[in-house]
């Protein structure tokens, strides 16, 4: 059988290792929190590829056209404030 200072020992180290009740429930918000910014970056990000997509096609589409039907690289600048 174990002798009482070896139980206390163990007893505190398993207390140093836990959180507490208020620190658990902090993380658990903070990890709902960041899975929910997550979700929401993917979202925007698969938007913006999607976007890219029909600009990319869209710009493939106006180089194919004849050269007084095509539009000039100006029409396609949705913000001229937006610059690389």
């Amino acid at each position: 059988m174990k002798d009482a200072a070896a139980i206390t020992d163990s007893a505190d180290d398993v207390a140093e290792n836990m959180l507490s009740i208020e620190e658990l429930r902090a993380k658990i918000e903070q990890d709902e929190i960041n899975r929910l910014a997550l979700e929401n970056k993917n979202k925007v990000l698969a938007k913006v590829a999607q976007l890219r997509t029909t600009l990319a096609a869209l710009l493939q589409e106006n180089k194919e056209r004849e050269r007084n039907e095509r539009l000039s690289a100006a029409e396609f600048e949705i913000d001229p404030h937006i610059r690389r």
